[in-house]
């Protein structure tokens, strides 16, 4: 644990530590060989050396235990509850990262996605409805571009998306016709909603 550590702790620390462990081994090491075991010494050796791996050991848990705490909060922090997506605010933040990168060869399209009428939705078929196909559309978002491309959900019925390294239209209406045709689909096999609500509530691109 020391030694996987050792880029964290300085070096007077690390090597401390490690001396703490190592020297007594040594020490009861040459003391048997060259004048035979002392029972008290081997057993104050022991002992520290539990002590040692205990706190160390505590040590290890305790850091996990806080990097987990950390991750957990940025993860929050970055990303939508409902859909886990990114939130506006981190998605702009990916997005102004990935522009100041950019150069002249570079390309990307940059889409907005919007569920018109979608106070509709609600009304009609309640809340718990809306709210799956929210998540539904972010799902398929997130399903029909790739992994380092960058999505967020924009506010309450929008979603935002950067698809990176492309700039051909043919890429977008292909795509775009996989996401209507998936939603279709599940709308039939929910049965929530008529087969032809994407013309009905009108999907936005």
């Amino acid at each position: 644990m020391l030694i996987s550590y050792r880029k964290n702790l300085d070096r007077i620390i690390f090597l401390s530590m490690m001396s703490f462990f190592v020297l007594p081994v040594l020490a009861t090491i040459y003391q048997a060989l060259a004048y035979s075991f002392s029972l008290q010494c081997l057993a104050i050796v022991i002992s520290t050396q539990i002590m040692f791996v205990m706190d160390t050991v505590e040590m290890n848990m305790r850091f996990h235990s806080q990097q987990a705490a950390y991750e957990k909060a940025r993860y929050e922090a970055e990303h939508d509850g409902m859909t886990g997506l990114l939130n506006k605010e981190a998605g702009w933040k990916h997005m102004r990262k990935y522009f100041d990168r950019m150069d002249s060869h570079d390309e990307a399209m940059l889409m907005f996605v919007d569920i018109d009428d979608f106070k509709t939705i609600n009304d009609t078929y309640g809340h718990t409805v809306g709210d799956f196909w929210i998540r539904e559309v972010a799902s398929q978002l997130r399903h029909i571009y790739r992994q380092d491309d960058i999505i967020c959900r924009y506010g309450g019925d929008e979603f935002l998306a950067l698809i990176r390294n492309t700039a051909s239209e043919q890429v977008l209406e292909t795509t775009l016709g996989m996401f209507f045709q998936q939603l279709a689909r599940t709308s039939e096999q929910h049965g929530q909603i008529t087969p032809d609500f994407l013309r009905t509530f009108g999907f936005r691109v």
